[in-house]
C-alpha cells in the first residue's frame, strides 16, 4: 500500500507562464492589424493592458501553485483585469453617463459607428465598449489557457479576428502581422506538447512555413464597404463589366462626397480611375498591366514642364485604383500631415498614367499630392505641345495597333458617321476636336435612363453605338464608347478612361461626388501623350449651368466652335512632321460647368434622400453590445462547464477517476447550495462530508474517493461505475433544489469561488 498524501505536489510549470507571455504578445499582433478599422491610438495600449493584467497573472498564479488549483489562479487573473479596466473606465468620465442614461450611450455609439468610414477615431462610448471587449477576451483567453490547458486553441481562436478587417473592409492584413502570428502559433504549439524536444520544435516549425505560404498564395480581398454612406468604385476586380457598374452608379445619382482636391488651376479637372482599351463581344476591359514602378517613385525619367500640383484627400470613396489628375508624373505624400498613405503599396500601369494596389483600398484622411501635365481638350491650349514634345515624352514605345483593335466588320453607319465626323481632319488633336463637336452639337442629348447593355447580343458587339446614333440620346459611355470606334475606323488609337470629372472651387477644397462619376476617350498623340475629349453633350452629368434669361432645366444652346488655327505639332517618330493646329479657347460647353444643384459646401454635404433612407447599420450596435454583456455574464457558467469536462474525461481516462468524481460531485453540491457547512462536520474527511449530505450514491463516491486516494486502490477498471453513481448522484442533488437554486446553480457556480471541498477528494 502506497503512503497516503494529504495535499498534491508542487510544481513549477513554466510553459504555462510561457504561454500567456505568447498569448499576449498574439493579442498585440491581432491590436495591430485593426489600423485598418480604426485609426492607431490609445485604445490598443488600453486594451493590451487590460488583457495581460488579466491572461499573464492567471498563468503565473497557476504555473507556481498545484494542480486543481485552476480556479483560484482564474479568479485572481479575473479581478486584475476587471480592477484595471474599472479604473480606465472611471477615468473617463463617463460612467455617471453610463449609469444614467445607458440607452443614449448606446445610440451615441451607433451614431458613430453609422457615420463612420475605416478607418474610424473610436471615440467615447466606442472606446469605453471596446475596453469591455478586451477585458472579455482577456477572461476568455485565460479560461481556454488555464481552465482547459490548451494554449494552441487559445491561439487559434485569438488569430480569427485578424479576419475582422478583411471582414470590416475586405484589405488583407500586412503579411508581417500574419506572418508574426504563425510564428507565435508555432511557439505555442511548442509549449503544448507533451515534452519539449527539438525534433518537437521542428515539426512545429515546419507547420508555420506551411501556413505561411498558403498565407502567401491566397488571393487579395476585394474592396467592402463598411456602411452605406461608403461609395464603392465601379472599378474592381469583382466587377465582370466596369462600364455597366458606371452605369448603374450613374443612375443612383449619390450625393455622397467621395474625395476633394485642391488646386491653384480653376477649370475643369478630370480624375482617372482606370483605362479601358480592349473591346471584345461589346465589353471593354481595363489593362493591368504594372509597369514594376511603385508610386513613390517618378512614372518616367523624363520631367514634363508645365507641371501643376493637385492636393487630393480621400472622403467615402473605396477604389484599389487611386483616382489620380489626368497624366500624373509625380505622387507625393505631404509631410506636414497626419497622413497613413503609402504610396509604396500602389503600382504604375505601364501605357496609362493610373495606379493600382494588390492589398489596399483608398481610405478616407489617405492625402497625397499629385504633379501632372493635364491633356485636356478643353485646357489643351494652356499646354506648350513643343515643349512637352522636347521634354522626351515616350510614346513611341506604346504599342499603338492594340489601340485600333476592332471586333469584327464595323457597321455601315458608325463608319459613315467617322468619316462624316472628322470632315476630312487627318491630325489626331484636328479630329478629336471634330470628333467631340460633332456629338456636342449634332442634336445628341444627355438622357442617363437610356439603358446600357452592352453584349447582350454577341453578334452584334457595336449595338450600343448604332443604338446611340438611332436614338441620340444616351451618357457618357455611350457617348465615350461610340467616340473610341469612330476613332478606331479612322486609324486613330483611342481608349476609354473612367474615374471623375468636376470644377475646381475658385478658393479652397472641391467636393467630388459619387455622381461625377464619367467616362471619356482619350487619344494617343506622337510626342504628347494621351488627350482627353468630351463628347458628352452638357459634359460630365449633362448638367450646364442654364444661361442667363433660360429656365431651369434646360440646356443652352451649343455652338460649333470655329475651327482651331494651326500650329507647329511635335514631330511624330511613326509619321512624317505634319502641322498640328493650336486649340482654341475651349468653348462654354466643352467646359465642365458647376451644376445649380451640387453645393459644394464641405460643411453641410448634400445627400440624396435615397442614400439617407439606407444609411442605417445593418446590426444595431446596442445589439452587438448587449450580446456582448450577456457573454461576459456567462463566462462563469462556461468555465464551470469545461471544468466538469475536464473531470469527467478525468473518469474516463484519469489517473484518479474516484477523486475526479468525488470532485464534480462535491462542486455540483457546492453550486446547488446544498454543501454542509465546516462547523457541522466531524471530521475532514469525504466520508464525513457525505454523512451530512446524505444520498447513497453520495456515500459511495465519497468512500470510492478515500480508498483510492489513501489505501491506494485502482479504480481503473470501474470507470463506468464510477460514471453511473455520479449521474445518480448529480440527479439526486439537483432534484433536492427548486427550479431556481438550479438556474442559480449553472449561472453563478458558487464552487469556481469556493476551494475547501477540493481538500477531500
Amino acid at each position: 500500500m502506497s503512503a497516503p498524501t494529504s495535499a498534491p505536489t508542487r510544481s513549477f510549470r513554466p510553459r504555462l507562464l510561457m504561454a500567456g507571455v505568447l498569448i499576449t504578445l498574439l493579442c498585440a499582433v491581432v491590436l495591430q492589424s485593426m489600423d485598418l478599422i480604426f485609426h492607431v491610438g490609445a485604445w490598443q495600449r488600453q486594451i493590451l493592458l487590460i488583457f495581460g493584467v488579466t491572461v499573464l497573472p492567471a498563468t503565473a498564479v497557476a504555473a507556481v501553485l498545484p494542480p486543481r488549483r485552476e480556479t483560484l489562479a482564474l479568479v485572481s487573473g479575473a479581478l486584475a483585469g476587471a480592477g484595471t479596466w474599472l479604473a480606465l473606465f472611471l477615468g473617463t468620465g463617463r460612467a455617471g453617463e453610463w449609469l444614467r442614461r445607458p440607452v443614449d450611450m448606446f445610440d451615441r455609439a451607433a451614431q458613430i459607428v453609422n457615420t463612420a468610414a475605416t478607418p474610424f477615431d473610436p471615440t467615447g462610448p466606442v472606446s469605453d465598449l471596446l475596453l469591455l471587449m478586451g477585458l472579455m477576451l482577456g477572461i476568455a483567453a485565460a479560461s481556454l489557457l488555464v481552465g482547459v490547458g490548451a494554449p494552441f486553441a487559445t491561439g487559434g481562436f485569438l488569430s480569427l479576428l485578424l479576419l475582422a478587417p478583411v471582414a470590416a473592409t475586405g484589405v488583407v492584413v500586412d503579411r508581417p502581422l500574419i506572418i508574426a502570428a504563425g510564428v507565435l502559433l508555432v511557439l505555442l504549439a511548442w509549449t503544448a506538447a507533451p515534452r519539449i524536444s527539438l525534433p518537437g520544435l521542428t515539426m512545429a516549425a515546419l507547420a508555420g512555413v506551411i501556413a505561411v505560404g498558403v498565407v502567401a498564395a491566397m488571393p487579395d480581398a476585394t474592396d467592402r464597404v463598411w456602411n452605406p454612406a461608403v461609395v464603392k468604385s465601379p472599378v474592381n476586380s469583382t466587377v465582370p463589366d466596369v462600364t455597366v457598374s458606371l452605369a448603374e452608379d450613374l443612375q443612383k445619382r449619390s450625393g455622397s462626397t467621395v474625395f476633394s482636391f485642391e488646386t491653384e488651376t480653376p477649370g475643369a479637372h478630370y480624375f482617372t480611375l482606370a483605362t479601358l482599351a480592349d473591346f471584345d463581344g461589346g465589353r471593354w476591359t481595363p489593362r493591368e498591366d504594372a509597369a514594376d514602378i511603385s508610386l513613390d517613385e517618378p512614372r518616367s525619367a523624363q520631367v514634363p514642364p508645365g507641371l501643376e500640383s493637385t492636393t487630393v484627400t480621400m472622403d467615402g470613396l473605396r477604389s484599389e485604383w487611386l483616382p489620380l489628375p489626368q497624366s500624373a508624373y509625380r505622387v507625393v505624400p505631404p509631410d506636414e500631415h497626419r497622413n497613413d498613405f503609402d504610396p509604396g503599396k500602389w503600382t504604375w500601369m505601364t501605357d496609362s498614367a493610373t495606379a493600382k494596389a494588390s492589398t489596399a483600398v483608398t481610405r478616407d484622411g489617405d492625402l497625397y499630392t499629385v504633379e501632372s501635365v493635364p491633356l485636356v481638350s478643353s485646357r489643351l491650349g494652356d499646354v506648350d505641345l513643343s515643349a512637352l514634345a522636347a521634354s522626351g515624352v515616350d510614346t513611341g514605345a506604346i504599342d499603338q495597333a492594340s489601340y485600333l483593335e476592332l471586333p469584327g466588320e464595323v457597321p455601315a453607319s458608325l463608319r459613315d458617321a467617322a468619316t462624316e465626323a472628322a470632315g476630312g481632319a487627318t491630325d489626331r488633336i484636328q479630329a478629336g476636336y471634330a470628333l467631340e463637336n460633332w456629338f456636342r452639337t449634332g442634336g445628341f442629348r444627355y438622357d442617363d435612363s437610356v439603358p446600357y447593355d452592352p453584349g447582350a447580343d454577341p453578334d452584334s458587339p457595336y449595338s450600343v453605338m448604332e443604338s446611340l446614333l438611332t436614338q441620340r440620346a444616351g451618357f457618357c459611355v455611350h457617348y465615350a464608347s461610340t467616340f473610341i470606334v469612330m476613332a478606331r475606323e479612322l486609324g486613330i488609337p483611342t481608349r476609354m478612361a473612367v474615374g471623375y470629372a468636376a470644377r475646381s472651387n475658385a478658393d479652397g477644397p472641391t467636393n467630388v461626388k459619387a455622381r461625377e462619376l464619367h467616362a471619356w476617350p482619350e487619344i494617343l498623340v506622337d510626342g504628347v501623350g494621351w488627350v482627353a475629349f468630351e463628347p458628352t453633350p452638357g459634359g460630365p452629368g449633362g448638367m450646364d449651368v442654364p444661361a442667363e434669361g433660360q429656365p431651369a432645366g434646360e440646356s443652352p444652346a451649343q455652338e460649333t466652335p470655329e475651327p482651331p488655327e494651326p500650329s507647329e505639332q511635335p514631330p511624330a517618330e511613326s509619321e512624317t512632321p505634319t502641322e498640328t493646329p493650336e486649340p482654341t479657347e475651349p468653348s462654354e460647353s466643352s467646359e465642365i460647368p458647376q451644376s445649380e444643384e451640387m453645393p459644394e459646401d464641405p460643411e453641410s454635404p448634400e445627400v440624396d434622400e435615397d442614400d439617407a433612407a439606407d444609411s442605417g447599420f445593418t446590426v444595431p450596435l446596442p445589439v452587438l453590445v448587449a450580446a456582448g454583456v450577456i457573454l461576459l455574464l456567462l463566462v462563469p457558467a462556461l468555465v464551470r462547464w469545461l471544468v466538469g469536462r475536464w473531470r469527467r474525461r478525468g473518469i474516463t481516462s484519469g489517473d484518479h477517476p474516484a477523486q475526479d468524481a468525488w470532485s464534480e460531485t462535491t462542486a455540483k453540491a457546492t453550486d446547488l447550495g446544498l454543501s454542509p457547512a465546516v462547523a457541522d462536520l466531524r471530521a475532514r474527511t469525504p466520508e464525513a462530508w457525505a454523512e451530512q449530505l446524505g444520498g447513497e450514491q453520495v456515500q459511495a463516491l465519497a468512500s470510492a474517493a478515500s480508498a483510492e486516494r489513501f489505501g491506494g486502490r485502482d479504480y481503473s477498471d470501474s470507470r463506468e461505475e464510477l460514471r453511473g453513481l455520479l449521474d445518480g448522484a448529480v440527479e439526486d442533488l439537483a432534484g433536492r433544489g427548486g427550479r431556481a437554486a438550479r438556474v442559480l446553480a449553472v449561472l453563478v457556480p458558487r464552487s469556481l469561488f469556493r476551494s475547501f471541498f477540493r481538500r477531500h477528494r
